[in-house]
């Protein structure tokens, strides 16, 4: 309540070491996991494409030109920030794992039934 005051659709789960919210915010989905102390363990956000930092947006449209992206999958664990974005065309659907400097790497890669 204090961090996320408009969060919509709040769900909260306990475990064994760990406490676990899930909410859309501005309408982001996003998951927190919190230790007992109430520190973050880990954030996962999903959202468009279109809300990437700048600088890995434009990166990824020039390497990726021909793919249609649709989706974004954001991990954040301690200090260590990736985004996985999901693309396709025609013939196949591909994960990109891009970390926060931009570097990218073919995460996963599917061929489409034709």
């Amino acid at each position: 309540k204090h961090s996320f005051r408009a969060a919509e659709e709040v769900k909260w789960s306990d475990y064994d070491n760990h406490y676990q919210v899930s909410f859309i915010l501005s309408g982001v989905r996003s998951r927190l996991d919190y230790d007992r102390d109430g520190n973050i363990l880990r954030s996962i956000r999903y959202y468009d494409p279109s809300m990437l930092p700048l600088n890995i947006l434009s990166k990824i449209r020039k390497n990726y030109s021909s793919k249609d992206l649709f989706g974004v999958t954001e991990l954040m664990i301690a200090d260590e920030l990736y985004y996985y974005v999901k693309m396709q065309d025609e013939k196949q659907w591909m994960t990109l794992k891009v970390d926060a400097m931009g570097n990218t790497e073919v995460y996963e890669k599917y061929k489409k039934k034709l």
